[in-house]
């Protein structure tokens, strides 16, 4: 049979998430065959059963939205009398919004995951995110709205 947790052990694994959680509990006399039990179920069952299918639907819905983009994109880029008014420029602009959307629900599942196992790690990579994208967007300020730097997202990566 599993190991009960109780409430202090509980708090430890929502406070510290579930890797150092159970490490730190591992060295407070949890079995290491505990630790592995819950560790993979929760990697294995957690991710397959909610984590994954989540980040699937995202992604089918990112891909609608892209694909709308492109179509869009083609039909407005061989209309040389485009105006202001044109309601594919309102269809896009909604669809720009969907994608935007669904891709920072598409995050927002990878930090939830991450978090789970280790908030710290995610509290930095959200740190780092936030750091990179306010760096890139003074550079595009500064220089090109369409200017890359993949060197600004380096410590993000490797967080």
């Amino acid at each position: 049979m599993a190991h009960q947790f109780t409430e202090a052990e509980k708090q430890i694994l929502r406070a510290q998430g579930m890797m150092t959680g159970l490490k730190t509990l591992v060295s407070r006399g949890l079995s290491q065959a505990d630790a592995s039990y819950y560790l993979s179920g929760w990697i294995g069952g957690n991710m397959m059963m909610h984590r994954v299918p989540e980040a699937e639907k995202e992604i089918k819905h990112i891909q609608i939205a892209l694909s709308r983009l492109n179509q869009l994109g083609q039909s407005i880029e061989r209309d040389l009398n485009l105006k202001f008014s044109d309601p594919r420029i309102t269809q896009f602009m909604q669809t720009l919004d969907e994608f935007d959307g669904w891709t920072v629900s598409l995050l927002e599942t990878v930090f939830t995951t991450i978090t789970a196992l280790d908030p710290n790690r995610a509290r930095t990579k959200i740190t780092e995110l936030t750091t990179a994208m306010t760096a890139l967007l003074d550079k595009r300020n500064a220089d090109l709205p369409w200017a890359k730097d993949s060197v600004l997202f380096k410590k993000y990566v490797a967080s």
